[in-house]
């Protein structure tokens, strides 16, 4: 079973174009500015120390909020971050990609640190959305924590790197993590999952990072890289499946807009 992330421009242009990571941060800075945050008003300063991705973000900002006295809606921070984004500008149908997971012979499953609708626009937007079984997103991972109890005043958001959150989804997908192959672009990422034993592929095209980089099994820079590496389980291309939609397993909220 293959688990991928597809945000950012480095996984075969799955998501986040590098435009789009620029807005959110931006967005980022509008939302704490906002909130009458003004320790973090120097925010485009201070942004390289936060974490890479949006959700781990707002985690950071939950945490200086709380600190100062102020609450953090999760629901109002995608709304502010994600919502403002032009998707059709900063993303276009990946027909390589569509082609690449039709050929690719395991269940395909999407787990993202990202809100449902973030996830489902990019997907459509990319030409992607019937070619996974499932999308673990945001709410869902909060749903399924929150029934497993891991869910607490000290830990009130569950999502990656947590090893615990892999453990929720091969759960879900009935895999084993010898059974499992999970790509993504974030080094913190495959480290946790990889202590798990669950097979874990790099996808960076940063100049300068090494072919061996703990943690990842296999470091690639670009998803397309992978049927010369795993032919036995890519079908040839003149036999390329074009993936039927299928519902999740795990259904996905999307908020009204």
């Amino acid at each position: 079973m293959l688990i991928r992330e597809y945000e950012k421009s480095s996984i075969a242009s799955m998501g986040t174009e590098p435009g789009q990571t620029t807005g959110c941060a931006v967005m980022i800075q509008h939302y704490a500015l906002r909130c009458c945050l003004s320790q973090l008003a120097c925010m485009a300063e201070a942004r390289h120390s936060f974490p890479p991705t949006c959700v781990l973000q707002c985690l950071h900002v939950r945490l200086v909020m709380q600190a100062n006295g102020y609450k953090l809606d999760v629901d109002d921070w995608h709304k502010e971050v994600h919502d403002t984004l032009d998707y059709q500008q900063l993303l276009s149908k990946d027909l390589k990609t569509r082609e690449l997971l039709g050929r690719l012979n395991l269940s395909k499953h999407i787990l993202t640190n990202a809100d449902a609708r973030h996830a489902v626009k990019c997907l459509h937007q990319l030409g992607l959305s019937d070619c996974f079984h499932n999308i673990f997103c945001f709410e869902n991972v909060q749903e399924l924590a929150q029934k497993a109890g891991l869910i607490s005043a000290s830990t009130p958001v569950l999502c990656k790197p947590s090893r615990q959150v892999y453990q929720i989804v091969m759960e879900q997908i009935g895999a084993q993590p010898s059974e499992t192959i999970f790509i993504d672009d974030s080094p913190r990422n495959i480290a946790a999952a990889h202590e798990l034993g669950i097979f874990t592929v790099l996808v960076s095209d940063k100049v300068g990072v090494p072919h061996h980089v703990s943690g990842a099994d296999l470091v690639v820079s670009h998803f397309s890289q992978l049927p010369e590496m795993f032919p036995d389980i890519f079908a040839p291309i003149t036999n390329a499946a074009i993936h039927e939609e299928v519902p999740s397993i795990v259904p996905i909220k999307v908020m009204a807009s």
